[in-house]
């Protein structure tokens, strides 16, 4: 469980760090009120500005980006994305 919570952590600074770069480099608007890391449940888990949760395993947590990644041509994105999906394959190989 230790190693799961390691790369559920990886992600989730990911996460934050793309979204952080995405406010800071484009005109971009967030819906995500708020974010946390749930390690009991090994979730990572997004409140939107309407109340609703989304919840991402470290499987998952990537398809938060795959849209956004897309709609904006950044390098640093991009690969933000491929170490997420890489995180998601070493993931399934811990479990």
């Amino acid at each position: 469980m230790g190693n799961n919570i390691k790369v559920l952590n990886e992600s989730y600074q990911l996460l934050l760090k793309a979204e952080d770069m995405l406010k800071s480099n484009f005109d971009y608007e967030s819906n995500i009120k708020n974010t946390f890391l749930d390690e009991e449940n090994e979730l990572i888990v997004l409140e939107d500005n309407l109340g609703r949760y989304i919840q991402y395993d470290v499987y998952d947590c990537y398809t938060a980006l795959i849209k956004v990644s897309k709609l904006y041509s950044n390098a640093e994105l991009h690969k933000i994305c491929k170490r997420l999906k890489e995180i998601s394959i070493k993931a399934e190989m811990i479990h």
